[in-house]
């Protein structure tokens, strides 16, 4: 029981984030992982970060600072860090 209640409680990772009034998201379109900086008003993207082949975006967090860390999807328990481009 506590462990359902756990899973319950604990938050799901992000894969949109508003960072000092930038919009990122995390994607994952045919095989081609991505972060990404869109404009929220019509969605045009104006960044794009392509992720190494390997990796895959299932959540999209800030360390409030200069890095995004994006969660691998499955079993893998892989983390990328990403630095924030200016």
């Amino acid at each position: 029981m506590a462990r359902e209640r756990l899973a319950s409680t604990t938050p799901a990772p992000a894969r949109d984030v508003v960072v000092a009034g930038e919009l990122w998201q995390g994607t994952w379109e045919e095989g081609v992982c991505e972060l990404r900086r869109v404009r929220p008003d019509d969605d045009e993207v104006l960044t794009r970060l392509e992720m190494p082949a390997a990796a895959v975006v299932s959540g999209l967090e800030w360390d409030g600072g200069e890095r995004f860390y994006c969660g691998g999807r499955g079993p893998s328990g892989t983390l990328c860090a990403v630095k924030r481009p200016r």
